[in-house]
């Protein structure tokens, strides 16, 4: 919030003022908890290479901020104030990787980087109905503009349109699904999570299906059962 202004600001273009929003997170999740931070989102899938590198020298194991088929631009919200711009992730990979120090979009080569991102699951939403032409061919040539992350609070069967693509779409699938803190607030917002899970428990291949968290998330998709002491802790910031 910028008390200049009286609104809020998504000052992505200050690296600077990140950075310090960034740190001084970190300080108080770790005094406050009594152990580092290891799990890490910022706010509206934005990340650069700066910001890379400083939540791996400060310890993050697994980064969950990127959102694979998405287009640059600058706010999620027109009538938001903002700095910079969100990157383009519509060629990021849909699966963990180890991110190049070059540019975070693309797979490390080199062996150094320590640090996974692990991209949440995004799937096209369906096409509506065309207004007219023109919006009928942007639907179709720029797909990435339906492109939706799989979050609980969406109607059921929205979720259940991108559970679906987000499942079947790897040959080693598995599912990060988001859920806003708003999500418990009411009795709506509750109980359309509530159907959401319970779809997902009675989904056909229901049985074969893990419930884990990131960190051994990552070792069964690496052929093994990961972290040892299997604890994950995490903080999240939009700077």
């Amino acid at each position: 919030m910028d008390p200049g202004v009286n609104r809020w600001i998504a000052d992505f273009g200050n690296p600077q003022w990140v950075e310090t929003c960034v740190r001084s997170s970190f300080d108080i999740f770790e005094r406050h908890f009594s152990v580092q931070c290891r799990l890490f989102r910022f706010g509206d899938g934005w990340l650069d290479n700066s910001m890379v590198q400083l939540i791996e020298e400060l310890g993050v194991q697994i980064d969950l901020t990127l959102e694979p088929g998405s287009e640059a631009k600058l706010s999620l919200v027109k009538e938001e104030l903002t700095t910079g711009l969100i990157p383009d992730r519509r060629k990021i990979p849909n699966y963990p990787y180890h991110p190049s120090r070059k540019d975070f979009r693309r797979v490390d080569s080199s062996g150094r980087s320590t640090l996974w991102i692990m991209p949440v699951s995004t799937a096209r939403k369906p096409m509506s109905r065309p207004r007219n032409f023109q919006s009928f061919l942007s639907d179709l040539l720029m797909p990435y503009r339906r492109t939706l992350q799989l979050n609980l609070g969406f109607e059921p069967s929205l979720f259940q349109h991108l559970f679906e693509q987000s499942l079947f779409a790897m040959r080693q699938p598995y599912v990060a699904i988001c859920a806003r803190t708003d999500v418990g607030a009411n009795n709506s917002q509750r109980g359309l999570a509530d159907r959401n899970l319970g779809y997902i428990l009675d989904h056909k291949p229901a049985d074969q299906f893990v419930f884990t968290l990131p960190v051994p998330a990552i070792g069964y998709l690496n052929g093994h059962r990961g972290d040892p002491d299997g604890t994950t802790h995490a903080v999240s910031t939009s700077g």
